[in-house]
């Protein structure tokens, strides 16, 4: 009796323990955005919200790709970003209409490839001017 509840332990351990150690789906970003728009957003030069095609977000801070911390934090995740893409980090969704302040007390900013892992990061961000 012990023996198959130890075995059936040791299964279910086994199983779990794989599931936890499985990464998700890797997202690689490559594709170049238009020069004229990447040199903005690698600049930091803010745009009109109203430009802003995504979901409007603020984030705790905006780094690069580049630098070694964020692309530790990206290779965890299994993002691949090849570039100098400028990359959100700890994000939050800001409303306009309805719900929401619409207020930013950190870096508001607009995101290409949008928010991933539940707002954790954000690829590609221009910063954006929430008054205009």
């Amino acid at each position: 009796m012990y023996l198959v509840r130890a075995i059936v332990f040791l299964l279910t351990f086994a199983v779990c323990s794989l599931a936890a150690a499985t990464p998700g789906p890797a997202i690689s970003i490559r594709e170049p955005a238009s020069s004229e728009s990447l040199e903005r957003r690698q600049l930091g030069i803010a745009v009109p919200a109203s430009s802003c095609a995504t979901e409007i977000l603020c984030c705790n801070s905006v780094t690069y790709a580049s630098d070694p911390s964020t692309a530790q934090l990206l290779a965890l995740l299994g993002i691949n970003v090849a570039g100098s893409y400028p990359i959100g980090v700890s994000c939050t969704p800001i409303a306009f209409v309805g719900v929401g302040t619409g207020s930013c007390s950190a870096q508001p900013v607009c995101c290409w490839w949008g928010a991933q892992y539940g707002y954790l990061v954000a690829i590609d961000c221009t910063p954006i001017d929430l008054d205009e």
